[in-house]
């Protein structure tokens, strides 16, 4: 064989061998690649490196149906970097059988989280528990975060809890943890949601937003907990049309909620276990709230409030239902 038959013989299994990824998945080479494929995942436990320029991980990339089968109670644990979570596209639909816990600490940022996980015309589905816990210490963003962006259909078919902490980020930047962009999210199990921004920023920390008409975010497990913490703290947001329907049994809010644009967010909280704490933005959006049966609203107390000020424009209280105004109590809670 001639030398140059030989080395070009060479490159070519070098560009087909960089063209796979290590669950066997073809992908175009220094673009994307899915860490998991279509099929049963025995594993419990999976560590996935910070993604490079040259390779921009993503978990679960490729179409089709996963099952999570192992003697972990179906559970998989995945400790990555800098990764995609899911991408589905137009036309695609991920289903996940089973539980999956993934703890997120990037450092090269490179490729977060932050792309959309579910395009406009795709649908994610998860049978199980689904847990993200991203954590990003003394990192300094500079520019807009959204985190999980929805735009399609979604189904969680099993509890959810989203923790976005992160110690620094730039201060005109916003950080949106669960953000619903289109079609139909259905949270059908319990609901966390923490959002923390540790400096001060002038846009909003958001733990649930959602924005454009037509979009509806259902949350409709037996409880719910969303949390926003930082010197703009954006609970729940509903822009442009968008309708977030909380029908839990247990309600817990702390932050604002925002709505704007004919946005709308409908929630009844119920029982002496439920409350909000925080305050209204509103601009030209509607806010369905009702407390009854020993359920409370408070105001953030001491200086922890929007410059619009303390309050609500409407409320319904029910069969006692109650507003607390008094500082040193609130300032206890929040």
């Amino acid at each position: 064989m001639k030398k140059k038959e030989l080395s070009e013989r060479v490159l070519s299994l070098l560009l087909m061998m960089s063209c796979i990824s290590s669950s066997g998945t073809a992908v175009a080479a220094g673009v994307y690649s899915s860490v998991f494929s279509p099929g049963i995942i025995t594993d419990t436990k999976v560590d996935v490196p910070d993604s490079t320029a040259q390779d921009k991980k993503i978990l679960f990339d490729d179409a089709g149906v996963y099952t999570i089968s192992n003697g972990n109670g179906n559970k998989l644990t995945i400790n990555s970097g800098s990764t995609g979570i899911f991408r589905v596209n137009n036309g695609e639909e991920i289903t996940i059988n089973g539980n999956i816990e993934i703890n997120q600490q990037g450092l090269s940022h490179v490729y977060w989280s932050g792309h959309n996980q579910v395009e406009a015309g795709g649908k994610l589905i998860i049978n199980g528990d689904f847990v993200w816990n991203q954590k990003w210490a003394g990192t300094n963003w500079h520019s807009l975060r959204e985190n999980f962006n929805i735009k399609g259909n979604a189904d969680f078919n099993g509890n959810v809890v989203m923790i976005n902490d992160v110690d620094t980020i730039g201060p005109t930047t916003s950080q949106t943890t669960l953000n619903i962009l289109g079609g139909t999210t259905n949270i059908n199990g319990d609901l966390y949601v923490y959002n923390r921004v540790g400096n001060m920023i002038s846009s909003g920390a958001n733990a649930v937003y959602a924005n454009n008409f037509g979009t509806k975010l259902n949350i409709l497990g037996n409880e719910t907990t969303i949390i926003a913490v930082s010197n703009e703290p954006d609970a729940i947001s509903a822009k442009r049309g968008a309708t977030v329907n909380i029908e839990s049994a247990k309600i817990n809010v702390v932050g604002g909620m925002d709505v704007a644009a004919l946005g709308t967010i409908n929630a009844t909280f119920s029982g002496a276990d439920s409350y909000w704490y925080g305050d209204e933005k509103n601009t030209v959006g509607t806010l369905n709230l009702t407390f009854k049966d020993g359920a409370e609203w408070g105001y953030f107390g001491g200086d922890t409030h929007y410059a619009q000020g303390k309050g609500i424009s409407a409320i319904a209280l029910e069969n006692g239902g109650i507003i607390n105004l008094y500082d040193d109590y609130l300032n206890k809670k929040t």
